[in-house]
């Protein structure tokens, strides 16, 4: 119940002292229900069966009165101000439908999908995760690099990876976006290149954080917002791509959810947000 042992039994304590009746028989650690006890919880189970009964009700007539998406957005793709952008304009283009984001890694939509968490996914389409999914290409991120405003490499326009032979990185942790991550330490490799880690962070905030305190840098998609203090420059010779997606379960898709699908591949294309 969330709530600790003591306080939980100053609630029954206080309950017990406004009935003016003791609801539950104590003896040593052994706790069961009194008369009183029983004959107040069967009272009390019919209100909680008519409240029940009465929020799935209104719930019901609001449902027939303005539709709800619950899209899970990887809170990466989510920072830029051309994805917010976007977000706004696919809101504009469906009157009558309310748009709820939920801040959610790509790698925990797959299952908030199959819970009923959330209706529909934007992703960095990690190919790990999307399996056994409806999903529907958007387009491709780069990756840049990330660092404190006043690192000696932010002078650059661009920077090599020559550049940054010799830097410390920061790097999200191991089985954070599995399959991204070996396919861009893969590619590093081919290109000669190992980047220096010398912390990890679980989260881009993580990684945000620890680049302010830290002369070091970080690879990063480069839709990301950074926050402030914080600049990225283009990586000229990393050519990896970064997949993102919409993806849903397809045992539940909904005319609803693809009338979104298809607002927003369309209005993404219109405004080449994903390239």
């Amino acid at each position: 119940m969330n709530i600790v042992h003591s306080a939980f039994s100053r609630q029954i304590q206080h309950l017990e002292a406004d009935l003016g009746a003791e609801l539950f028989v104590r003896s040593g650690r052994r706790v069961t229900l009194s008369d009183a006890g029983r004959f107040y919880a069967g009272k009390i189970r019919a209100v909680l069966t008519a409240l029940d009964q009465a929020n799935e009700e209104l719930r019901s007539m609001s449902s027939r009165t303005s539709a709800q998406i619950r899209i899970g957005l990887q809170e990466d793709i989510g920072r830029g101000a051309a994805v917010v952008e976007l977000l706004q304009n696919v809101g504009r283009t469906l009157p009558g439908v309310t748009l709820n984001y939920v801040p959610m890694n790509s790698r925990d939509q797959p299952v908030a999908l199959m819970q009923d968490v959330i209706d529909i996914g934007i992703i960095y389409g990690d190919p790990m995760i999307t399996i056994g999914l409806h999903h529907v290409p958007l387009g491709k991120d780069r990756y840049v690099i990330a660092m404190d405003a006043h690192h000696p490499l932010a002078t650059h326009d661009v920077l090599t990876l020559a550049d940054l032979a010799d830097e410390n990185f920061i790097y999200i942790a191991h089985g954070m976006n599995q399959g991204l991550q070996n396919q861009l330490l893969g590619r590093c490799t081919e290109l000669d290149f190992s980047p220096r880690i010398v912390q990890r962070a679980r989260s881009v905030s993580g990684v945000f954080a620890l680049l302010a305190t830290n002369v070091a840098v970080a690879l990063m998609p480069g839709l990301i917002g950074p926050p402030e203090g914080i600049v990225v420059r283009p990586l000229e010779d990393l050519d990896v791509e970064i997949p993102i997606s919409l993806i849903w379960n397809r045992d539940e898709e909904s005319d609803m959810v693809r009338r979104f699908a298809d607002t927003f591949t369309h209005v993404a294309s219109e405004t080449g947000t994903f390239g």
